[in-house]
């Protein structure tokens, strides 16, 4: 049995299967073939996906709906959505912010790497967007929000702090700590606001900084790491 962290709130769905490999589940340097071939023997639960889509992640807004597994050199973009029952989609995570959804109502879940950039892009209201068109309500899904770099590791400059102060005017200021010209931005509750303002209303958060828990977490921040967690989840066939 592999060690995975999950969600209390997505483990109490009977319908979906999800969970985090952690720096202690997937060696340190790793090629996009690994977590691919892993797959069958890492997962624990009892009940094994169909297939398997991964991403080439670019930190992006595109999110990509599929009904089948696919090349995972094919897809270029930073989300999945998929109502496949069977069919594993995750992202692979080291500082930036993984979010797994889940509606039970239509069986539609969806994984997304939402760095900053992508953040900054929109990337939750398009994946939002994307669930919508598909019957989901929004008000229905469940989100997990895992672990990633926290506010008081995350130290930004002037010109990342003038970024969303220009799209947000002060609606940004909650989202920072700090004063002029040394700021720290809190990514994970950006996004828990991006998903609220999206209409999800059940969200549970893991409060866990990859960057200052180097035996647990890797982190590209901390030294460049090349290792990556994988956020996964499915639908129970």
């Amino acid at each position: 049995m592999v060690p995975t962290l999950q969600s209390a709130l997505l483990s109490a769905c009977s319908g979906v299967r999800h969970g985090v490999w952690l720096r202690e589940d997937i060696p340190s340097v790793v090629t996009d073939t690994y977590y691919i071939d892993a797959l069958p023997q890492k997962l624990c639960h009892d009940i094994k996906p169909s297939g398997h889509v991964l991403l080439k992640q670019v930190h992006e807004a595109s999110v990509h709906f599929v009904g089948a597994a696919k090349n995972a050199d094919i897809l270029i973009g930073d989300g999945l959505i998929t109502q496949e029952p069977g069919l594993l989609i995750g992202v692979k995570t080291a500082d930036c912010v993984p979010v797994l959804l889940y509606d039970e109502a239509t069986n539609t879940i969806g994984a997304v790497h939402a760095g900053w950039r992508s953040a900054f892009a929109n990337i939750i209201p398009k994946a939002i967007a994307i669930m919508h068109t598909l019957g989901v309500d929004p008000a229905n899904v469940k989100a997990f929000i895992g672990p990633s770099i926290q506010l008081d590791s995350y130290e930004v400059d002037e010109g990342f702090f003038n970024q969303f102060v220009s799209k947000l005017g002060e609606a940004a200021l909650p989202f920072f700590a700090g004063q002029h010209r040394r700021w720290f931005f809190n990514l994970p509750l950006y996004i828990e606001h991006a998903l609220k303002s999206g209409g999800v209303r059940h969200i549970d958060t893991v409060a866990l900084d990859t960057f200052s828990n180097p035996q647990l977490c890797f982190s590209h921040r901390r030294h460049q790491d090349k290792g990556r967690h994988l956020n996964y989840i499915y639908l129970a066939p």
